[in-house]
Parts: C-alpha cells; structure tokens; sequence
C-alpha cells in the first residue's frame, strides 16, 4: 500500500491534496506527497515514491512557516513520539515500579528525539550512591535513526546524576513498510537482571585499575568526537589521579566520559561518547547474557 493508504493507521491525518499530520507535546510534522511537472512547470500530477518532510514547533503561533526537512521514501512507516513513549510508560507500569524523571531531547529541526525514563527502583551501593534502571527511546521522523529502545543504568550521589545506554541490550525497528517484526518492551525482565547483577558490575570496575596506553586510546577516540570534550574529561580525569591514593580504574574512566555525554546537547556526539564510554566499561558475563536473552525475545 502507499503512504496515503496506511496514514490513518500510522496515526496520521489526511488534511488533503496529498499531505498527512501528526502533532504532539514535542512536535508537528507533515508529510506531502511528491508530483512532478510537465514542461511549462505546471503539475501533470504524476506520483513519484517520494514524501517532502516538514515540521515545526508543537503548540505554536498557527501562522508560522513550516521548516522544510528534507525527503524520505514513500515506504517511510511513521510511529509518532508521544505514541512510542506513552506504549513504553505502559509497559513500565505493568511492573508496578512508577517513572520518577523523564527527560526530552528533540533535534532543532525536530526530525530525531531521544527520551531518557528513570524507573523508581533504586539499588543503593556505597560506592557509587543510588543507582536506577535507565529506559532510554529514540525515533526520527526522517529516517534517519530507527525506532529503538534501550536499557540502561542511572547514578545519583551527592547531587550528581548521570546515566547511560548499552548497544547490547538495545532493541530497533527500522522505518520501513515491509519491515514485519514488532518491537517488544521486556522492560520486567530488564529490571529484574538489574537488580541482580548491578553491584558485581560496580566494584568489577572499581578493582580494575587503567594503564595509561588504554586511556590515551580512549582519549583519541573522544577527540574525534571533539577536541574540547578531550580537554574537559581529561582534566576530571587528572582531578581524580590528584585526589586519590590509588591508581585510576576503570570506573572513574567511564564515569568520566559517562558524565560528560549527559550535559552534551548534540545527539549525535552525545550516542558517540555512550559508544566510548561503553567500550571501557566491565559488564559481568551473567548480564551480558541475559540482556542478549531479552533482546533476542523480543
């Protein structure tokens, strides 16, 4: 079927002469079906595969201009923000643990959000303060990112929060028609090997100290992403050698690149230094395969 015959069931409205709406508390989006002309630059009305994209900000002045955003395939399958985050908060609270801090990033041009829940079932460890599971859902109205859930682990301890998302127990759904699988939301499983195997994880990384050859990679690898971002994380992490009496570990390292990726406002670094960050990081061989386990499920 083409976009038009599938809009109402993506959730889209059909405002007519080829165009589809969605809005919601982040956003507003149209898609707009393409014709060509002929010669003297008149429409001949003949339907070509493609969909212009245009958005702007929800809740706004009715009489502002949309922003132009690109074009997409006419294949494009549509999921709303608000009707992704609203089947996650459901799946949460069927474990009965409630969402205490949710937090919205939305690209300027409003084509890519990624929205952070934290759930209200904190482990408390006397090294690292409270530590929460972390739900973390991504989507793009242009195609560019899939639709994705991943599971993650939030810190908070003397004012300081941060968190961050695994690749490893990362579920996507790519925006296509024809792609037939279902996204499942194991989110029960999640919290359950979270509490189970958060602590071992935690002081597996505090006994392993960091040769400096491993942080110096690591180091190169965030000055790709930018030189600045190298400087500031090098500097907490020469904070730290000076306070402690030990060496450095492995912890302190992915704290370090963890808390930094939190206040970063570009999407885009923000995923590359939680892909950093993930490389240095010790994940205990139980969890590993459990997370696969939950992934592969669904």
């Amino acid at each position: 079927m083409s976009f038009g015959e599938r809009a109402a069931a993506m959730g889209l409205t059909d405002q007519g002469g080829g165009c589809y709406y969605y809005g919601d508390r982040h956003a507003e989006v149209i898609y707009r079906e393409l014709t060509t002309k002929n010669g003297s630059g008149m429409m001949d009305d003949t339907e070509v595969p493609y969909l212009a994209l245009f958005t702007k900000e929800a809740g706004v002045n009715p009489e502002l201009e949309w922003a132009y955003c690109g074009v997409l395939s006419d294949a494009y399958k549509f999921e709303g923000n608000e009707t992704i985050n609203e089947t996650i908060r459901g799946a949460i609270s069927t474990i009965g643990h409630p969402i205490f801090r949710e937090e919205t990033f939305i690209t300027p041009c409003r084509t890519q959000m990624h929205n952070v829940m934290i759930i209200s079932h904190p482990s408390n460890h006397d090294l690292v303060g409270d530590v929460y599971p972390q739900i973390t859902v991504t989507n793009s109205y242009n195609g560019t990112k899939a639709k994705g859930v991943a599971f993650g682990i939030h810190m908070s301890d003397g004012g300081i929060n941060f968190g961050f998302k695994t690749k490893l127990s990362e579920m996507r759904q790519i925006h296509h028609e024809g792609h037939g699988t279902t996204m499942g939301t194991p989110i029960g499983g999640y919290v359950e090997a979270f509490t189970q195997d958060i602590r071992e994880m935690i002081e597996t990384n505090f006994a392993a100290p960091v040769e400096e050859s491993d942080m110096l990679k690591t180091l190169d690898l965030v000055e790709k992403i930018g030189k600045r971002r190298r400087i500031e994380i090098s500097e907490k992490l020469q904070q730290w050698a000076d306070e402690a009496e030990n060496p450095l570990n492995n912890w302190q390292l992915f704290l370090a690149l963890t808390m930094y990726s939190t206040v970063e406002s570009n999407l885009n670094a923000k995923r590359l230094l939680e892909d950093v960050a993930e490389r240095v990081l010790i994940v205990p061989e139980r969890m590993i395969n459990t997370v696969r386990a939950l992934r592969e499920a669904s």
